[in-house]
């Protein structure tokens, strides 16, 4: 079975040793610290994510799982916990750029509206470095039911 849990200074090695094995740009991953989660399977780093805060918005930077561990529900089980997070902190607004529109559509994420894009576009280029909206997805957490299903 697996555990998620914050990341601990006793993680750290580990965690950019999984990040040069599997070949993840990691551009200043310290400044997410503060929001990084840590999967263990086994005593072993299977998985990973972490995002910010900026204003009353969570950003989901980054997912990732071992090849090895994927469709073991370890990816959605990171998400859901950085909805606990945003829900616990009373941020109403959490955002996840990716190409999986399946998988987030099953996490009850929507994918933003052009409109919603052009109105915080600054934010989103300066978080995701992204120009275009068609793979940001949006979730309100407080309207989250935790008890959906998805893998």
């Amino acid at each position: 079975m697996f555990e998620i849990r914050n990341i601990s200074p006793n993680d750290i090695e580990s965690v950019f040793e999984f990040i040069k094995e599997e070949n993840i740009k990691s551009n200043n991953i310290y400044k997410f610290l503060d929001n990084f989660l840590i999967c263990k399977w086994e005593g072993s780093i299977c998985g990973f994510g972490f995002g910010l805060i900026e204003n009353e918005f969570f950003f989901i930077k980054s997912v990732f799982v071992k090849p090895n561990y994927r469709n073991k529900g370890i990816g959605s089980t990171i998400i859901k916990a950085f909805i606990n997070k945003c829900d616990v902190q009373n941020i109403n607004n959490l955002y996840i750029y990716g190409k999986d529109a399946e998988f987030y559509k099953r996490l009850q994420f929507t994918q933003i509206t052009m409109e919603h894009f052009i109105q915080n576009k600054n934010i989103f280029f300066n978080i995701y470095e992204q120009t275009i909206s068609s793979n940001i997805y949006f979730l309100h957490p407080k309207e989250y039911v935790f008890n959906s299903c998805c893998k």
